[in-house]
């Protein structure tokens, strides 16, 4: 559960959801940013200006009659719809990065335990980190050396896993202290279970073709990915696997989570919405108001915690500001309480990162710098 981005040949790479006025533009990672940077040439503007700021670039979880219900409001209806609540962010002033504390360090090269930063103009580096659920490792994909890591939390390296060549991998996830879940995209999108007892993938599971999927979900015996027109698709339920015709029936509106599907849609510079639609049936929206020094550019759901409590990430930028941009992270909890607030400039990186949510509701940031890659946790007030 992470929002990721870097540049590679192509350009810069998103991942989420990301909005412009009140459309929803779904699967932002990353070929589906091309896609649509070709139809709306405002947001491929914004995020060129974006990647030019940066330099190099900064990177970054069958249904049918027996599945989950369809996510309706079943309060009764007064002809109006219900007021959301109001969650209204804190100014900062002058955006500062926190100290936070870093948890992991490895330098560039080819070694084990060293990363892979590629070579030329943009460059790519290590694009995803996933965070075990007991928060004791970190795997971390290093592109440039077509292989996965996984380091202890004191920065001991446990294994090292080779990928197989012509995958793109979009997104990954722990699937129980044993294994790891990798979202890929070659001639096909398929999710791929790699057992690190062997370092092998031991299950393919193919996602629906017109998914186009860019973000992963696992929940429990649940494995859902998210994609094109804001669509969750269910891949795995109840450790049973689904042909694509039943992922395709049991499609949903909003990005998956323990509760429901979490959706909604930028406003303005100053104003979004946040809905959630519980499995139960119930519909939870929040309205939130950004200040003056948090334009909202766009958003993106980064999951729950594993207290329940969803998390969303806003980029900060507008071409009538005159200050750096920058992601701020907020924490709602189930009734409706906004738990904290985290800002961080998007600066000092030079091809590869991006924010990942832990179960412990921490934020943990990778950046690629000058001399390597760090890793950082934060919490939502930005102290440890």
């Amino acid at each position: 559960m992470g929002v990721w981005m870097r540049t590679t040949s192509a350009g810069m790479r998103f991942s989420g959801v990301f909005e412009r006025e009140t459309e929803t533009i779904a699967s932002m990672r990353p070929s589906a940013w091309l896609r649509a940077a070709r139809t709306i040439p405002f947001l491929a503007l914004v995020l060129v200006i974006t990647a030019a700021a940066v330099g190099c670039g900064y990177t970054r979880e069958g249904v049918g009659a027996g599945g989950p219900p369809a996510v309706t409001n079943t309060e009764p209806s007064t002809g109006e719809a219900n007021a959301p609540m109001t969650i209204v962010m804190d100014d900062p002033g002058e955006v500062v990065r926190p100290a936070g504390r870093v948890v992991f360090q490895a330098s560039w090269g080819t070694a084990p335990g060293q990363f892979g930063i590629g070579e030329g103009t943009p460059c790519s580096g290590p694009m995803l980190l996933a965070v075990s659920p007991d928060g004791g490792a970190l795997a971390m994909l290093d592109w440039a050396n077509a292989r996965l890591q996984v380091f202890a939390r004191d920065g001991k390296l446990r294994q090292v896993v080779v990928l197989d060549e012509g995958w793109d991998s979009l997104d990954m996830a722990w699937d129980g202290p044993g294994s790891i879940l990798l979202l890929d995209q070659g001639s096909e999108s398929v999710v791929r279970r790699i057992v690190l007892d062997g370092g092998k993938a031991t299950d393919v599971y193919p996602a629906a073709p017109e998914a186009f999927p860019d973000r992963l979900m696992v929940v429990g015996g649940e494995i859902w990915v998210h994609g094109e027109s804001d669509l969750s698709y269910p891949v795995v339920l109840g450790g049973m696997p689904l042909d694509v015709e039943a992922q395709q029936k049991g499609a949903r509106q909003g990005f998956f989570a323990r509760s429901g599907f979490v959706s909604g849609s930028r406003q303005d510079e100053l104003h979004a919405e946040v809905r959630i639609a519980e499995r139960t049936g119930l519909m939870r929206e929040f309205a939130l108001v950004a200040p003056a020094s948090l334009p909202i550019q766009s958003w993106s759901p980064m999951g729950e915690d594993g207290q329940g409590n969803v998390y969303v990430a806003i980029l900060n930028y507008s071409e009538h500001r005159d200050a750096p941009t920058s992601f701020t992270f907020l924490g709602i909890s189930s009734s409706g309480q906004k738990l904290g607030q985290l800002v961080l400039p998007l600066d000092g990186t030079v091809g590869g990162g991006g924010f990942e949510l832990g179960d412990d509701g921490r934020i943990y940031e990778m950046r690629c710098l000058d001399a390597g890659l760090e890793v950082r946790e934060y919490s939502l007030g930005g102290v440890q």
